[in-house]
């Protein structure tokens, strides 16, 4: 829009240079004019100021926004797909630069030779990678929930056949959900180190949801207590999201729940 607008601007330009008399046409000064009049000298024409591209061009803050922004947005790339910490800034400028002074079409069979490991194979190397680290990952997750269960089983936690730990904290009512109801729950949701996953904090309004619709180990939970209780959760990883994880949770991860079922809402049979 801008190219349009600047070319509007030269055309109109033109068209008054063109509708300006020639030196020479006006009469001069002291001159009689046709009507008898005394003709003034014409006004000195000012050049017109010379166009600066560079007033189209982004300004430095703008180019320093959008790089920091690039890096946000591999920096989540990275984070989010769990290609770690540790991997090489060298190496990933290395490619950054490659692909900048790289010529032709990425279409084109060609293209890849220009690049030590051809992008092609980016789908392929990048799927392998991520498969072991989340290998890795779901391993050492799988050891510290043991740990921790282990830890909880001492301090008191009981255990269901299905591998649940947890720890009554008040029993609540003889009301007793079943999965078909709406409960309605404050609750916490950490890792085994403490790290807060989600919060539902208690003097906000209450989570509403179908007990059906969660976790294994987190409606088994709630149907230990009644309406007004409150129970903490530790749910192992084949009861909750498994060697696939989720958002925010590592693959095999045991989850900490420390939840309070505020009401129960429940479902009229049919």
């Amino acid at each position: 829009m801008k190219a349009l607008k600047f070319f509007a601007a030269l055309s109109m330009g033109f068209a008054v240079l063109a509708c300006t008399p020639k030196a020479g046409e006006p009469a001069q000064e002291g001159e009689q004019a046709q009507d008898g009049q005394v003709a003034q000298a014409p006004a000195k024409e000012e050049a017109p100021a010379e166009f600066d591209i560079k007033s189209l061009a982004p300004t430095s803050a703008e180019k320093d926004t959008v790089a920091y922004l690039l890096g946000v947005y591999f920096g989540q790339i990275v984070k989010f797909n769990n290609f770690g910490e540790d991997i090489s800034f060298c190496r990933i400028r290395k490619g950054f630069n490659d692909v900048l002074k790289a010529e032709g079409n990425p279409q084109d069979p060609e293209y890849g030779a220009q690049f030590k490991i051809n992008p092609a194979e980016i789908d392929r190397i990048f799927n392998a990678y991520l498969s072991k680290q989340r290998d890795v990952k779901a391993h050492e997750n799988g050891e510290a929930g043991k740990k921790y269960i282990a830890k909880m089983e001492k301090q008191g936690a009981q255990k269901t056949e299905s591998g649940l730990c947890y720890i009554i904290e008040e029993p609540g009512t003889e009301v007793v959900a079943t999965d078909a109801d709406t409960v309605y729950v404050h609750y916490k949701l950490t890792d085994v180190k403490g790290k807060v996953i989600e919060e539902i904090a208690a003097d906000a309004e209450p989570a509403k949801m179908v007990l059906r619709y969660n976790i294994a180990g987190f409606r088994e939970g709630l149907k230990l207590i009644g309406e007004g209780g409150k129970i903490k959760l530790i749910i192992p990883a084949d009861l909750a999201y498994g060697p696939q994880g989720n958002r925010g949770i590592e693959p095999n991860s045991t989850l900490v729940f420390e939840v309070g079922l505020d009401k129960i809402g429940k479902t009229v049979a049919q």
